[in-house]
């Protein structure tokens, strides 16, 4: 087997180009390809590196943020496979998260939690978050529902000072709806997003419940409350992209389909990769309730879910008797108290499970269940499967 040289010109600043490169090097493992990648730390802006006009190699996989890097790709001369779409260049296939159904499965969540006002935050003049944008809307409007829409300018977003940045989205965030879904284009603006609500004293997530796309832990966790996200699956783009480059240096990659009538010619999509489902966390943590005592218990259960709390805890606090208060949930929400503070507990044990390496008695605790057997007895009846069958298919790659 030959040794390949593959220039990795992959940004390290980002998480999900940081999971992309993870299933690069799952896919030479998985092989036992000999490729020297030659990559080093960078952000997305940094543009093409002066050594790649001397470079000479065998393929390249890119992630390019302008023209300029995209021109450097192709001037080098070899097979290379291009992994973002913000600069294109026919003779380059592009791998992609599928943006449709990113944006399908968040309108999805917004709809279930009872949302029917909605809006979106991102970047103009981007191309994954145009995508996000257009995917986002066309799902709503094919439920019945408009857009509000907000974007940074594309040039002019890292420039503009943060309280700007700030300032601006605040001023637009004043002016929606209450309660709206918000998508943004990345866990970075939905962190954002929640800075601005709360500098306008909007309320997360009883005014605006807010989603991002990336599952980008550290500003997901960060935010306050935490962050729900779309897990795109950038594990696999990787591994794909991998995979089609090492067809591409063998001649055996696809051939660039003819652009159909009305569609660009200026990119190849060869994969579309989907999303691996939704991380849920307290930003969408949201029962739309017209009834006000309905609303307030609904609050009460979100802040007090981890430890005991029962019907009649919620309705001595809202000074409301106990029957008033059951009767007002199954006419509001369609189900009991009960149910409800069982569903808040078992979200944020799929979260614990997913995202964490706690045993199973810990996520118990930390989750408002009082035992084990209690957590796996409601993981059998509701979702019917075990927590440690949950985690297993669920746990980051």
């Amino acid at each position: 087997m030959a040794d390949r040289h593959i220039a990795v010109l992959v940004e390290t600043s980002h998480a999900s180009a940081r999971e992309t490169l993870r299933g690069l090097l799952g896919f030479i493992h998985e092989h036992g390809l000999r490729w020297h990648l030659d990559h080093e730390p960078r952000r997305l802006e940094n543009g093409p590196p002066e050594w790649l006009r001397r470079w000479r190699g065998d393929g390249i996989i890119a992630r390019s943020h302008c023209p300029k890097s995209m021109a450097a790709v192709v001037g080098s001369g070899v097979p290379a496979v291009e992994l973002l779409g913000v600069a294109r260049h026919p003779t380059v296939p592009l791998v992609q998260v599928d943006e449709r159904a990113v944006g399908r499965l968040a309108v999805e969540h917004l709809l279930a939690c009872g949302l029917r006002s909605f809006a979106f935050v991102g970047v103009k003049g981007m191309y994954w978050s145009d995508n996000r944008r257009a995917a986002f809307r066309a799902a709503l409007e094919e439920a019945g529902h408009t857009c509000r829409e907000f974007e940074f300018p594309r040039h002019q977003r890292l420039a503009m000072p943060p309280d700007d940045r700030l300032r601006r989205l605040s001023a637009w965030l004043r002016g929606l709806p209450s309660p709206v879904g918000i998508m943004a284009a990345n866990d970075q603006y939905a962190a954002l997003t929640a800075t601005a609500c709360r500098t306008a004293d909007i309320d997360v997530p009883d005014d605006a419940a807010i989603i991002g796309v990336d599952n980008d832990e550290v500003f997901c966790e960060l935010a306050a409350p935490p962050i729900t996200s779309v897990v795109a699956d950038h594990f696999t783009i990787g591994y794909e992209a991998a995979k089609l480059l090492a067809a591409m240096m063998h001649g055996n990659g696809p051939r660039r389909p003819r652009a159909d009538k009305g569609r660009s010619t200026d990119i190849w999509v060869a994969l579309e990769v989907p999303p691996r489902g939704i991380v849920e966390r307290r930003s969408t943590d949201f029962q739309a309730a017209t009834d006000p005592e309905v609303a307030a218990a609904l609050r009460l259960i979100r802040q007090h879910f981890h430890g005991p709390l029962t019907v009649g805890d919620v309705a001595d606090r809202l000074s409301v008797s106990r029957s008033t208060l059951v009767r007002r949930f199954s006419a509001v929400l369609g189900h009991g108290f009960h149910d409800e503070l069982v569903n808040s507990r078992l979200r944020e044990a799929k979260r614990l499970l997913a995202g964490t390496d706690l045993s199973l008695d810990a996520v118990a605790a930390n989750s408002g269940f009082v035992y084990q057997q209690q957590l796996s007895r409601v993981f059998r009846s509701r979702l019917k499967v075990s927590p440690a069958a949950y985690r297993a298919a669920h746990r980051r790659r």
